[in-house]
């Protein structure tokens, strides 16, 4: 059968909104080269609604100052279509407001929201600094300043080549030449 719905989300800016980017129930999505920015909730999400088998391909992607989770995955199903994967994306600053530290109603309280994921979902490569956990925790897998720097100038050519993500506040707060 054919998805519900298809998108390709490339080169956006998506700032000050309740909730990211997302694909749910039977949806099959691209979502890449993206800066989703100041978000209430979550700032990606796949999410199957205990009925679908969505599909989401989310890489090369900058999630930064989140409330909730910086990514959420609920997907029970191995079924196909294959799930997608979760690559070589930035995590920053997820999780700041403590009244979702309970995981309630939106994600765990976390860079990146394991609620359920196919075992042929891949999570991969993926760059996480200054997030913070429940109890005002820092995020495992968090990387030092330097460390990051490193790892965002790598990508930060390919990112901007999209005039849209040269107007983010994460550009500015990390002094990236546009």
């Amino acid at each position: 059968a054919a998805p519900a719905a298809t998108a390709i989300v490339r080169g956006n800016l998506i700032s000050h909104y309740w909730k990211g980017i997302g694909g749910f129930v039977d949806a099959d999505i691209l979502v890449e080269e993206n800066i989703v920015e100041h978000i209430a909730t979550w700032g990606l999400t796949l999410w199957d609604a205990g009925r679908g088998n969505p599909r989401g391909v989310f890489t090369r992607n900058v999630v930064y100052d989140t409330g909730a989770c910086g990514v959420s995955i609920v997907r029970s199903s191995d079924s196909p279509p294959a799930p997608g994967e979760l690559t070589q994306n930035f995590l920053v600053k997820t999780g700041q407001d403590p009244k979702y530290d309970s995981g309630e109603p939106y994600c765990f309280q976390q860079p990146i929201a394991r609620h359920a994921v196919p075992r042929t979902f891949t999570i991969a490569e993926n760059v996480l600094y200054k997030n913070r956990m429940p109890g005002d925790q820092s995020a495992p897998g968090d990387l030092k300043k330097q460390e990051f720097e490193i790892q965002i100038q790598g990508w930060w050519n390919r990112l901007s080549a999209w005039p849209a993500i040269r107007e983010a506040d994460f550009v500015t707060d990390f002094a990236l030449s546009p």
